[in-house]
């Protein structure tokens, strides 16, 4: 996809698809929390248009 390439290798910028950010934003809604720590470590590869990535949510 061209996107991916503008994006992500040009720019640096990840595209975070199938997270599940819905279940931490109820996890914090539910026990009344306003934020929670979102982590996303990007391993260093040059030239990729795709990558798996380390999440962690922390409330």
């Amino acid at each position: 996809f061209i996107v991916h390439n503008i994006l992500i290798t040009d720019n640096g910028i990840h595209i975070i698809e199938n997270v599940r950010t819905d279940l931490m934003a109820a996890e914090a809604n539910s026990t009344n929390r306003a934020t929670f720590f979102f982590n996303m470590t990007v391993p260093r590869a040059v030239g990729l248009t795709g990558n798996f990535v380390g999440i962690d949510g922390i409330r």
